[in-house]
């Protein structure tokens, strides 16, 4: 029984907690997913543990469903969508090569709203936390999407998204891996 008035019993908890990290092993064993983990895996290897395990196979969307679903701290939540904003970015020089393209600046919008945490999402993990918007995002997030824009082959969205990145350490890091020696002189 519960006693104290406003907060929930410890069996409501653990009932809480059992029930989010089923909903989690269960969208990593989607057919889509193909992420198998027994309870005892994702035990051991903890919920941060797995988001940077999903980014590394490939799957920044889910990473980044998951660690805004578990709420797991800014920082990962940050780090998650920086590698679906990127992910995205390397995605649409693919995609625009196909059928038709989007410009530079429709695509650096999308990542800008992937993100700040705007976009539209299709998984059921999704939950957007009111509180997260008024929070600055991570230094580093602007500047490692540029980076992998540039990679992409997509200059003009690497250097849109460049501008708006607040750290002078990591703007000058990028600036000299895209090769812009006069503007990282500048900015540091």
């Amino acid at each position: 029984r519960n006693k104290s008035p406003g907060r929930p019993s410890p069996e409501a908890v653990t009932f809480v907690n059992a029930s989010r990290k089923l909903r989690v092993l269960n969208s990593l064993r989607h057919p889509a997913t193909g992420f198998v983990m027994t309870s005892s895996q994702y035990d051991s290897v903890m919920p941060k543990g797995v988001v940077a395990r999903l980014v590394a196979a490939g799957r920044a969307s889910l990473a980044a469903s998951i660690s805004e679903y578990l709420k797991l701290g800014r920082r990962v939540s940050d780090y998650a969508r920086a590698m679906k904003a990127a992910a995205f970015v390397s995605s649409s020089t693919s995609l625009s090569q196909q059928s038709s393209s989007m410009t530079d600046s429709q695509i650096a919008e999308e990542a800008i709203r992937i993100i700040q945490g705007e976009e539209k999402s299709s998984t059921k993990l999704h939950v957007k936390d009111k509180n997260s918007s008024a929070m600055p995002l991570s230094s580093g997030m602007y500047a490692s999407v540029a980076l992998a824009a540039h990679r992409a082959g997509r200059r003009g969205v690497a250097d849109l998204l460049i501008l708006l990145e607040q750290s002078p350490a990591d703007k000058v890091h990028a600036l000299l891996a895209i090769g812009s020696y006069a503007d990282a002189a500048a900015v540091a």
